[in-house]
């Protein structure tokens, strides 16, 4: 029964990547208190100081991490914690967290949390979305494994006049959205 139950849930899978290009999932096996605690991290992160902030700036990081201030938007990103050698490849290398005197380093827990949750549950993704294809589930393991998922946390200034988002695009193979409701 629960191989049944999986194989028709990544047929759903499947065919909501074929026809919509998007999906709303539930129940993804990252606990709704971990959720809540990284979406109250990024808040108490961009209500900050910008001194505090800054302290994680991105600025002349050759693997493009930490906090920026673009165009109606301010943005924090994180990907899997390499060294600092590993710069020498585009986008490897160590993350750029905010100076520990603000929150007691709290952000970086539930952070770092909240990333390796989501990187288990995309790799349980992928697997479903490889069997909707009619392979294994472990096919792009392979392909996948030290792959550089990124975590970027988003606070938008302000909407086009309709009240959407300014529009942006995802880099990467598969996005998933943690939306905070507000």
């Amino acid at each position: 029964e629960i191989e049944a139950a999986g194989r028709a849930t990544a047929e759903r899978i499947g065919a909501a990547c074929r026809s919509v290009g998007f999906m709303v999932l539930y129940n993804t096996g990252i606990a709704d208190g971990l959720m809540d605690a990284a979406l109250a991290a990024a808040r108490r992160f961009f209500a900050a100081p910008l001194a505090h902030k800054q302290t994680a700036s991105n600025t002349g990081s050759r693997c493009y991490r930490g906090y920026e201030q673009l165009e109606g938007k301010e943005a924090w990103e994180m990907g899997r914690e390499l060294p600092e050698s590993a710069g020498v490849l585009p986008l490897h290398g160590p993350n750029r967290w905010p100076a520990p005197d603000f929150g007691g380093g709290e952000f970086r827990a539930s952070i770092e949390a909240y990333y390796s949750e989501a990187v288990v549950f995309a790799r349980c993704l992928l697997a479903a979305m490889c069997v909707a294809l009619g392979l294994p589930p472990d096919s792009m393991h392979a392909q996948t494994d030290a792959a550089l998922a990124y975590l970027r946390l988003w606070k938008y200034e302000a909407g086009s006049a309709a009240g959407s988002l300014p529009e942006h695009t995802d880099h990467g193979f598969l996005t998933l959205l943690l939306q905070d409701g507000g």
